[in-house]
């Protein structure tokens, strides 16, 4: 270690304190309790350098924010979200949303039919974001010596193979740069540079701080001691963190040797994914840094001979004016329906909040793979730069799952954007199972700046699909035919979106089925039916989860007229009504209760027109009502009234315990009460959310009527 008496050659200026903070993702969150205690001893900092999770916090406390501060932060954030690309359903677009985080892998193509790697598994724009809401009291700072207290990062520029320090430019940029772990999450491009995380060249700089000047170098190191060797069993994070560490044991020893107090935070136990355990991990910085309490004590006692130094504070920006927008990146969306999706009028103050709710709702168009912006002043003017890399224009998911009805099934989607001209989408859906279909959409977006100021997303769309469904008859609850389905149906629409979670719809749609029976009792005719249909429907959707819904509520009404043709059947003015809401009973337990109603005029209705009623999910573009206790369209009718009520409880991460229930009228003639039909049903059933999706199990059977429980599973989102 370094001597550090230097008040006594220079009586009438104390030395200056630099603090250095090491890489080593959350055991990171240690350095927040050696720099309290710092705090807590009136030991001044004149300048804080860091690396990778080092460079967070010291940046935080660069800018102004007390070691409390920091600690709330780190506390207040869903760092699972964070550390991930992930949009919270409520801010994609309506349209979207069906398909959203359904797949479990999605690529990319270029015009040339090239795949699109990604520089890491995670593009990392939630962190972005983050770091600019935590920095927006110093983003019009380009010169890091300026701050509250001067700082400097390290980056590792992974084209020239060597260490950067980043001590000018735009800070969040700088600290992202710094932490992008490689093949985690993707380099960073500033200036001529692809910058990575600084620990694979230097995760300790010490050495930095030294040539800049300071005195006295407290280091706090949370990388692998000497001796340790890393168990990188446990997540790619961690190797990756191990690697890192491989590649600078030497390096660390050396940085080690130049601190004049080295804090080494004892955090064995805890991984660099560890982020759940903010509380634990600071107060192993605090027991860390007060092992050391002599030498800071002595510390503090040398530097106490000067006068006392004011301790920066916080300045918090809350809101600012924009002035301008300047949008770079954009070829195939246009700056008006960008900046009516970002929501953001001129002249008006704005928080950081509400600029990352408007960069999170340009992300839900799904047009978007990045956004990132920068604010600068030109005479007094607040410019909001915003740099945009648009989505690729091809991209391919595959999504996998099973069910009891469905048995295995594979989802493949297709999405093909300005095909033949600009502002359209092709897409493409096929889903392989026991109940097969292929379907083609194809969409076109008018661009118009005088549509998109009222933020309305109109559409023109064409789609063709073709299904095949297995449908059951029963008597007495015994299955007594199986019918082998296909129906062939086209369809022309306009769709309107306005504000995000409500779609207004009208369209004419004609649809072909034909049907020959697989399983009979007798002789049994095949099956040919026509109908064309004119439709017009009112959506909403502003559940927040499509598996898990803590809030938000659904809702679909629809009214047809349907004419059939080449078959003996009347015509049909069909009616329906479906709302469901989720209301927190808690934080854990949340109650689900829904309403369907389908109403026809017609007593004989064809096959396709009917409405198809139990299991836990039913078929896929037709009129299907999922009900506890009953088998996958055990309950074939024309009109209903169901009402369901669903229980919820969130027992530990990952999983949760399961009660529906459910009462339905039923009948085939609407006005004839003596035929009415009255069904209930009860089911209890857990479920783990899994990385494919969720994995459910519900044992449900009838209330009314005499049946075997019925089984249920599924694993992956449902189709």
């Amino acid at each position: 270690m370094g001597s550090y008496s230097y008040a006594q050659n220079a009586p009438d200026k104390r030395p200056s304190v630099g603090i250095v903070l090491s890489g080593g993702g959350a055991k990171g969150f240690a350095h927040i309790g050696v720099l309290q205690v710092l705090a807590e001893k009136n030991i001044p900092v004149d300048m804080i350098g860091g690396t990778s999770i080092g460079s967070y916090v010291g940046g935080l406390l660069a800018a102004g924010y007390s070691p409390c501060e920091i600690e709330d932060l780190a506390e207040s954030f869903d760092w699972q979200t964070i550390m991930s690309d992930e949009i919270p359903r409520d801010y994609v677009i309506f349209d979207e949303r069906d398909s959203y985080s359904k797949y479990l892998v999605e690529l990319t193509f270029d015009r040339h039919y090239m795949p699109q790697l990604p520089g890491g598994l995670i593009r990392g724009q939630n962190l972005e974001e983050m770091l600019q809401s935590h920095f927006w009291n110093c983003l019009t700072i380009s010169d890091f010596n300026k701050l509250p207290i001067p700082f400097y990062c390290v980056a590792a520029d992974i084209i020239k193979s060597k260490a950067v320090v980043l001590d000018k430019g735009y800070l969040p940029q700088a600290i992202r740069a710094s932490i992008a772990v490689p093949t985690i999450f993707a380099p960073v491009k500033i200036d001529k540079m692809l910058l990575s995380d600084g620990g694979c060249y230097n995760n300790f700089p010490t050495a930095e701080m030294r040539e800049k000047g300071a005195d006295i170098v407290i280091g706090v190191n949370v990388g692998f001691a000497i001796d340790e060797i890393p168990d990188a069993s446990k997540n790619m994070l961690d190797i990756a963190n191990q690697i890192l560490w491989t590649n600078n044991v030497e390096a660390n020893a050396e940085s080690r040797k130049l601190c004049d107090i080295l804090i080494e935070p004892d955090t064995r136990g805890y991984s660099s994914t560890s982020f759940s355990s903010v509380e634990e991990l600071v107060q192993i910085g605090r027991n860390a840094a007060l092992a050391m309490e002599k030498e800071l004590d002595s510390l503090a006692l040398l530097l106490a001979v000067t006068e006392t130094d004011s301790s920066p504070s916080h300045n918090e920006i809350t809101k600012m004016a924009i002035g301008e927008y300047v949008i770079s990146g954009l070829h195939n969306t246009s700056p008006q329906y960008f900046i009516h999706n970002m929501l953001l009028p001129l002249d008006v103050k704005i928080s950081s909040n509400d600029i990352n709710s408007g960069i999170m709702r340009c992300r839900g168009t799904m047009n978007y793979e990045n956004i990132s912006y920068k604010i600068r002043q030109i005479d007094s003017v607040n410019v909001l730069d915003i740099n945009v890399a648009e989505k690729k224009p091809i991209s391919v998911g595959v999504g996998v799952g099973y069910d009891t009805d469905m048995k295995t099934n594979f989802n493949i989607g297709l999405d093909v954007r300005n095909l033949f001209f600009k502002s359209t989408k092709l897409s493409a859906d096929l889903l392989i199972s026991r109940f097969p279909s292929i379907s083609l959409t194809y969409l076109y977006f008018p661009n118009s700046k005088d549509i998109h100021r009222y933020t309305v997303f109109p559409s023109l769309g064409a789609n063709v699909s073709l299904s095949m469904f297995q449908l059951f008859e029963y008597k007495e609850r015994q299955r007594i035919s199986e019918m082998q389905f296909f129906t062939f149906s086209e369809k022309l629409f306009f769709n309107v979106i306005f504000s995000r979670h409500f779609a207004f719809e009208v369209g004419l749609r004609n649809i072909n089925g034909t049907g020959h029976y697989l399983v009979h009792v007798g002789e049994m005719p095949n099956v040919v039916e026509n109908a064309v249909s004119a439709y017009t429907m009112l959506s909403k959707d502003r559940l927040n989860h499509a598996a898990y819904p803590t809030r938000g509520d659904k809702l679909n009404i629809k009214a047809s007229f349907d004419v059939p043709y080449f078959c003996e059947l009347p015509y049909n003015l069909g009616l329906s009504f479906n709302y469901s809401v989720v209301v927190p009973l808690g934080k854990k337990v949340f109650m689900s209760p829904a309403i369907d109603v389908f109403v026809n005029s017609s007593d004989t209705l064809w096959r396709s027109g009917k409405l198809y009623i139990g299991g836990m999910n039913g078929y896929k573009d037709m009129n299907s009502i999922s009900f506890a206790g009953y088998g996958l369209s055990e309950i074939v009718t024309n009109n209903t009234l169901v009402v369901a009520l669903d229980f919820r409880w969130h027992v530990a991460k990952n999983h949760h315990l399961l009660f529906k229930s459910n009462f339905g009228i039923m009948t085939d003639r609407l006005f004839s009460t003596d035929e009415w039909q009255y069904k209930a049903g009860v089911g209890l059933g857990y479920s783990f959310d899994s990385f494919i999706g969720p994995l459910e199990i519900i044992v449900s059977n009838s209330i009314l009527e005499r049946g075997k429980p019925k089984i249920w599973v599924c694993l992956g989102y449902k189709i």
